[in-house]
This record gives structure tokens, C-alpha cells and sequence, in this order.
């Protein structure tokens, strides 16, 4: 698996919102956590995840 959208459950706007905090593939998103990349994400969208 080299996408994000290869991984369960993520589709191409979660992916999208991925790529645009920089988590770029699955293993930096391993690396990272989920819960970790979910606040990334939030914060990057104003609060809105």
C-alpha cells in the first residue's frame, strides 16, 4: 500500500486533507497516529474537522 486511499476507510477528502498537512503516505501516517493527524487536520481547517 503506497496511498492513503489504498488504507480503509479513507476516501479522496480525507486523503486530500492529509496531503495538505503533509502526511503524504501510510507509514507517515503510522508514524504519526491517527489521533495526532486528525488534529493536524483540525487545526488546519479552523477547528473543522
Amino acid at each position: 500500500m503506497n496511498k492513503l486511499r489504498d488504507l480503509p476507510n479513507i476516501g479522496k477528502t480525507l486523503e486530500e486533507n492529509m496531503l495538505k498537512v503533509g502526511v503524504n503516505s501510510p507509514s507517515e501516517l503510522k508514524k504519526l497516529g491517527s489521533k495526532k493527524v486528525f488534529k493536524m487536520i483540525t487545526s488546519a481547517n479552523g477547528g473543522i474537522g
